[in-house]
């Protein structure tokens, strides 16, 4: 009796302590209610004590990086050479030297190409029109990501950042699955996504994905959905993005936006009770954007609900496909 109540002791204690503490590591403003229950509790204390020993990122993280630079006003030419960088990929500079094609500098405004050629637009409190030294802020919309740069007289630069979309990598695990409907061979390494928002399209059968596993080896990339309920037959399983892999209970195929275009064998998808597990070509893979991988199942372009998922980074090996 001692026992059992010592136990839940602890076991409150160790609620109340880990709740605190996320409340101090990450404000739920930064967090969101990642569940959607209306509240900041277990499952955003669990991802900020995540974010506090490195296991991920959090929305706001700060990086740097510093270098010098070289700027001249009659050529236009900005030239930013890096020495130190731990900014993540894809979401800020690197170490080398980058070069931009400086359009304008005023007293509280820059603008520079980018190296995609799209205009960035820099702002400062105030300066001296062309020059370039000073403390400049740009803003990017669309991620919602900020950026400061800081230039000295000196010829010393650096950058620090705010970024809010970071994404995780998921290094994706090499192994082969059969695809005959016994899912024992996937294992909870394999698993990309949790289901953590709650009831999607009012927790309908079918209709919520509450797990997506993913793993490859040379000739294919194995996928598995677990499902709320048995598959809906008037809904359709896709991961991908542009070009993507569709499943339903006629079978899988790759789709486009425009409509289904190539059958896969039947013996390419497995599916069994709420869930299913399927394989596609590797090497078709290898023309997507994998960056920006999704899961997600609706009716189609019009349809009233859809449970969608943005997927980490996967990181896939395609040195097989480039041969």
């Amino acid at each position: 009796m001692i026992t059992k109540l010592f136990l839940k002791v602890v076991i409150a204690l160790c609620f109340f302590v880990l709740c605190a503490y996320a409340s101090q590591a990450i404000s739920s403003e930064v967090v969101g209610d990642i569940n959607g229950d209306g509240r900041v509790g277990l499952t955003e204390a669990i991802y900020a004590l995540q974010v506090a020993s490195g296991i991920k990122q959090h929305a706001g993280s700060q990086y740097s990086a510093t270098g010098t630079y070289t700027y001249g006003s009659t050529s236009s030419t900005l030239i930013l050479n890096f020495t130190s960088s731990n900014f993540p990929e894809d979401d800020g500079p690197h170490i080398g030297i980058e070069e931009f094609q400086v359009i304008s500098i005023n007293s509280t405004t820059m603008i520079w190409l980018d190296n995609d050629e799209d205009e960035m637009t820099w702002t400062r409190d105030n300066g001296v029109s062309g020059n370039i030294n000073g403390t400049w802020e740009f803003y990017e919309s669309e991620s919602k990501n900020t950026h400061w740069a800081t230039f000295e007289f000196s010829g010393a630069f650096s950058v620090t950042g705010e970024i809010v979309n970071f994404k995780e990598t998921f290094s994706v695990p090499h192994k082969t699955i059969l695809i005959d409907g016994d899912f024992n061979d996937w294992k909870e390494g394999d698993r990309v996504y949790l289901d953590t928002n709650g009831p999607d399209c009012g927790n309908v059968p079918g209709r919520d994905i509450m797990e997506v596993y993913i793993a490859q080896d040379n000739n294919f990339i194995y996928l598995r959905f677990v499902l709320n309920g048995p598959l809906d037959e008037s809904f359709g399983y896709k991961f991908g993005n542009w070009l993507h892999i569709y499943v339903n209970n006629q079978g899988i195929v790759y789709a486009t936006p425009i409509g289904c275009s190539v059958t896969l064998p039947d013996s390419f998808v497995s599916i069994v009770g709420n869930q299913f597990e399927c394989k596609f070509d590797k090497c078709t893979v290898n023309i997507w954007n994998v960056k920006d991988m999704a899961a997600w199942c609706d009716q189609g372009k019009e349809t009233v609900c859809r449970d969608y998922i943005e997927l980490p980074i996967l990181d896939f090996d395609f040195s097989m496909c480039n041969d």
